[in-house]
């Protein structure tokens, strides 16, 4: 019998203890949500894991690339298959010094073409033939001729041969070799917009063209490279010997990243053009203030006014950005996989929880700022110093429709300067959006960034009170990453959207400090300023200040005090006491004798305790139940 009531006085002394602990120990339900910025969570300092330094020749000419066969032959060819290839006896497959051969070369025009160009063999070294049109060595002469020959043997043996085979992989790819397993240069004439060409045709056997239906192309039937006349065009070569490369590697490669690859193949080299320290002439002189141009389409007819070399400075520095941010051996890797390049890349960065977007993205902030300081070195560049220059707007205000480019950023620079001013942006079509906003203090330094993507058909920017400028982007993108593939020509689609700067005279609520123990909702912090930047207080004339909880159960509304030692501002202690539980979203409302503010806040969920009632009518039923049980036992 004392051990039942020694039970019972027990259980009643944990139900006094519960009981008290729903009133004296609070629940920490919702984080403190005090701001902080991106940018102070991210400035982090890059360590490269290597230094690679290639040789750094004089710069050569500027490669001039414009095209005349027609762009559905270049697309259409790239799928030829090719079958076993045979070795044909109609020329010899060893060539010395001296030997001449017959060469298709294509003559350029609005029609495909071939001239016959004889040629005799002016060197050899271990991986190249190196041939010169016989009508060439009579131009400019037998000694001017092997001067330049022996010059560029040695640079592609000693440079563009070793450097390429280590960063794109060898000649014979998937393909296989045709001809004797070295590669023929050719010196013939060109027309006047050809520097060089390597094309895939002859990679096959006119047997394969003639059964596939395109007699009307003829094959050299070797692995081959034309050189369009008697100069320096080291640069050229190396450019077209990744092509070829590429082509024996992945025959459906994206053109963007084969073009992008053959710029860096300049770069690696030594032999880029321009002297530009590693940023190629057309990222300089073309991309730098064309920015807003795709990099997934190729504008192979320079449609639009929009010269085709803006399109290889964007894609030499997305591939520089690759190589340094994933090093130098990835190259290889996505030249030797044969799915879309896109792909590749999001895959490799599945394991860090991103994909290509977001990789696109890093990228065009490093196109703005170059700072490989920040965000573990990816907003920036190490061994190139390049930015873009957008687009400048003053804080007029402005309305107007733009075409954002699929996967290439329309950026523009807003300057505040004193002026309160939001963006906003109507996306009517619902396209989906990839948005980076930069925030910049009057001394130009970082505030804070955002990377997001939407497809709201309307939604803002709006910078806090110390922002005195924005850089705003917009691109066109799909989900992850882009879903186009083969050769895509042109200029791509695009998103009309309608930007609009919009300079207000309304009271700015800043982000407040807020904490919530499950019970108490603890504002401080809240600075409410006017448009000429004077803060808001108690004594200049804020009529009311208010926070609102809305949810499903309810609308509720309290008022804020301005205190400066407690509160660091506005602020308020609010016991939730009445309130039904649910979810919550927090907004602020100011207001003076002329103007307004709000600021919509994080959600809370708030969860009420058990009322005293309840506690104490289950503790009755509890004890009723232990009397009548301790009385059954006491029976017995």
């Amino acid at each position: 019998m004392t051990s039942v009531f020694k039970k019972y006085k027990l259980l009643t002394k944990i139900f006094v203890i519960i009981i008290l602990s729903q009133f004296f120990i609070p629940n920490s339900l919702f984080a403190d949500s005090s701001y902080t910025s991106n940018t102070e969570k991210e400035m982090n300092t890059k360590i490269k894991a290597e230094t690679v330094n290639y040789f750094q020749d004089s710069p050569q000419n500027e490669i001039v690339l414009t095209h005349s066969v027609p762009k559905e032959i270049i697309e259409n060819t790239k799928h030829i298959s090719r079958s076993e290839v045979k070795k044909t006896t109609s020329y010899s497959l060893s060539f010395n010094v001296g030997d001449t051969k017959s060469f298709y070369v294509e003559e350029g025009g609005n029609t495909i073409s071939f001239r016959i160009a004889e040629a005799k063999v002016v060197a050899i070294s271990e991986h190249a033939y190196y041939f010169v049109e016989i009508d060439m060595i009579n131009e400019y002469g037998v000694n001017a001729v092997n001067n330049l020959i022996t010059s560029e043997k040695s640079i592609f043996e000693s440079k563009i041969y070793p450097i390429e085979y280590d960063f794109f992989g060898d000649m014979e790819g998937n393909l296989g070799n045709i001809g004797d397993g070295r590669l023929i240069i050719l010196h013939t004439y060109l027309p006047s917009n050809y520097a060089g060409y390597f094309w895939g045709i002859n990679e096959h056997t006119q047997e394969e063209l003639d059964a596939q239906g395109y007699s009307y192309l003829k094959s050299n039937e070797w692995e081959m490279i034309f050189i369009g006349g008697i100069a320096d065009y080291t640069d050229t070569l190396a450019h077209e010997f990744q092509h070829l490369i590429h082509y024996n590697h992945d025959q459906d490669e994206m053109r963007w990243f084969d073009e992008g690859c053959a710029v860096f193949s300049e770069y690696i080299t030594g032999r880029m053009p321009g002297g530009y320290e590693g940023v190629s002439y057309w990222s300089e002189n073309y991309f730098k203030e064309h920015s807003d141009d795709s990099l997934i389409y190729w504008n192979y007819y320079s449609e639009g006014n929009r010269d085709v070399r803006i399109d290889y400075g964007g894609a030499y520095l997305f591939v520089f950005y690759v190589y340094e941010q994933f090093g130098p051996d990835i190259i290889r890797k996505f030249v030797n996989d044969t799915r879309p390049v896109q792909e590749s890349i999001n895959d490799e960065l599945k394991d860090k929880g991103e994909t290509f977007n977001d990789f696109f993205y890093n990228w065009h902030v490093a196109l703005l700022i170059d700072r490989p300081d920040l965000a573990n070195g990816t907003f920036g560049f190490t061994d190139i110093t390049f930015t873009i220059e957008p687009v400048t707007i003053t804080y007029t205000e402005i309305s107007s429709t733009i075409d954002v480019p699929y996967y290439g950023f329309y950026t523009f620079e807003i300057n505040l300067l004193n002026r309160f001013m939001d963006v906003r942006i109507n996306n009517k079509d619902k396209k989906r959006l990839g948005i980076v906003t930069l925030y910049f203090s009057k001394d130009d330094t970082l505030i804070d960034y955002e990377i997001y993507e939407t497809t709201k058909e309307q939604f803002y920017v709006e910078p806090e009170k110390e922002v005195r400028k924005i850089l705003f982007c917009l691109a066109y993108v799909d989900e992850d990453y882009p879903t186009v593939y083969g050769d895509p020509f042109g200029l791509g689609p695009q998103a009309s959207v309608l930007v609009e700067t919009l300079e207000h005279f309304k009271l700015r609520l800043d982000k407040p400090i807020i904490s919530f123990d499950g019970r108490t909702l603890l504002i401080s912090d809240l600075d409410i300023i006017f448009y000429n930047q004077t803060e808001i207080n108690d004594a200049n004339g804020a009529d009311f200040v208010t926070v609102t909880l809305s949810g499903e159960k309810g609308t509720y509304y309290y008022n804020l005090t301005f205190n400066e030692e407690k509160y660091a501002g506005w602020g308020g202690e609010i016991l939730l006491k009445g309130v039904k539980g649910g979810l919550y979203s927090l907004s602020f409302d100011a207001e003076t004798s002329n103007f307004s503010g709000n600021r919509v806040q994080n959600n809370i969920e708030y969860k009420p305790p058990i009322p005293v009632w309840v506690w104490v009518g289950g503790g009755l039923i509890l004890m009723s139940v232990i009397g009548a049980v301790t009385f059954l036992f006491s029976k017995k």
